[in-house]
């Protein structure tokens, strides 16, 4: 989970940007894109943890960077259509939902 509140936010709008098909985004182009959807700027060291935070648990996002033009890179996700807010629960979750809902069933 993020430490920082900003985090998860910044998480969605990278999201947003790994998602889109129509356009492709280098990592200036997502420094920018964030800064301007947040509101204030972002420095380029701070998206570069924020994409290796979402390569790991528990997103494990399929960020590819494709590389074109020399050393530049293109970002986006292997699979088009993953979202790291359209995955599915694990079978440990829905048991964890499931037992919540029995003890909220007997308060009714």
């Amino acid at each position: 989970m993020p430490v920082n509140k900003n985090a998860y936010l910044r998480y969605q709008i990278l999201d947003q940007c790994f998602s889109n098909k129509h356009r492709r985004f280098n990592i200036d182009d997502l420094v920018d894109f964030v800064s301007e959807k947040l509101g204030y700027n972002i420095s380029l060291r701070q998206i570069r943890e924020d994409i290796a935070n979402l390569r790991l648990s528990p997103y494990h996002a399929p960020i590819r960077a494709q590389q074109y033009d020399g050393k530049k890179c293109y970002y986006h996700y292997s699979d088009p259509d993953y979202s790291i807010f359209n995955n599915e629960l694990t079978t440990e979750e829905v048991a964890n939902l499931r037992s919540t809902i029995d003890m909220l069933s007997r308060y009714r």
